[in-house]
């Protein structure tokens, strides 16, 4: 029998081209369909100022989504409904699943820092002194400005996710996948209605570059597996409505990504000759320790490829050393 994996990542290649155009076009076209601006940070401020976190920034829904049903491990997640809808059916608005990098690190980082409805200003305060050293105010390129925006905080150890054992955690892309699979399927059966038919988009940045393939590949296969003729339908399983995937800045293949750093430094005119050539000895220590499997030490090498890069950069600038 022909194996399906060819197609399957022909579809996953084919969706990344979809939700490129769906998740940067269709939220500049909401602005110019004026959507009405949030409150803004005096408002809310003046409005009570005891209150660090204010009635209008509470989640559609939060809570825990059981990842196996033998023990309490869990996927926490946070849900934001669209403020606005572009389509006349909520049930037909897209659902973008927000996965953060690391690994490790809590979505609740993309949700106040980056594309949540709310932002966590930490400088605020330096020009009023008279306010809290932080301070909740409303983004404006929120990306729940039209989509349902859904952080889960993955791999379960990380955030406010919770591994019942420390073996549970996983160790690779596909323990990862079927966790995420799990939670999210919950996720749609705690309405099924609102969610099962809606477009489902997982995003991702920096090491999520891992997670957001692996995620997409799993539910194009179960999906597969769902759909065949000879499969003993269950109808409480769901085939869930993926649309597409979007990577951002992510770290996908670190050996093939490492190696360009120092031409693409060079090319882009940040690093000279000698810089280049003491840059692409440091990577290539980089690579040969991640092909050893060495993850702890590569990842350190990594990170000095990339620091060198940054101080370079400054001497280049006059920033450093004027």
């Amino acid at each position: 029998m022909e194996s399906t994996t060819p197609k399957l990542l022909l579809k996953l290649i084919l969706l990344l081209y979809v939700s490129g155009f769906l998740l940067f076009q269709l939220l500049p076209l909401a602005f110019l369909l004026h959507i009405p601006p949030l409150s803004s940070p005096a408002s809310i401020i003046n409005s009570n100022p005891s209150s660090l976190f204010p009635k209008e920034a509470y989640p559609t829904k939060s809570g825990y989504l059981p990842v196996n049903s033998t023990t309490a491990s869990s996927i926490f997640y946070i849900f934001y409904e669209a403020q606005s809808l572009l389509l006349p059916d909520l049930s037909q608005t897209p659902l973008i699943i927000w996965l953060q990098g690391g690994p490790g690190c809590s979505s609740l980082f993309g949700n106040f820092m980056e594309i949540g409805p709310w932002h966590v200003n930490l400088h605020n305060h330096h020009n009023h002194r008279q306010l809290p050293s932080f301070v909740l105010e409303p983004n404006p390129g929120a990306w729940n400005r039209v989509f349902g925006l859904l952080f889960l905080d993955n791999p379960i150890g990380s955030g406010f996710s919770i591994a019942s054992e420390a073996e549970e955690i996983p160790r690779d892309q596909l323990a990862i996948a079927k966790h995420l699979y799990v939670a999210i399927t919950k996720f749609i059966e705690l309405d099924p209605i609102l969610f099962k038919s809606r477009p489902v988009y997982i995003a991702g940045e920096s090491y999520a570059g891992k997670f957001v393939p692996a995620i997409g590949y799993y539910i194009l296969k179960k999906n597969d597996e769902l759909m065949m003729p000879d499969h003993d339908h269950d109808q409480s399983q769901i085939l869930i409505n993926l649309g597409g995937v979007a990577i951002g800045n992510g770290l996908i293949d670190p050996v093939t990504q490492v190696a360009t750093h120092a031409d693409n430094a060079y090319f882009s005119g940040l690093i000279n000759e000698r810089q280049r050539i003491e840059l692409e000895r440091h990577q290539q220590e980089a690579i040969r320790l991640a092909k050893m499997r060495h993850w702890r030490e590569a990842t350190n090498a990594r990170h000095q490829v990339v620091d060198i890069v940054e101080v370079s950069l400054l001497i280049n600038q006059g920033d450093l050393f004027p």
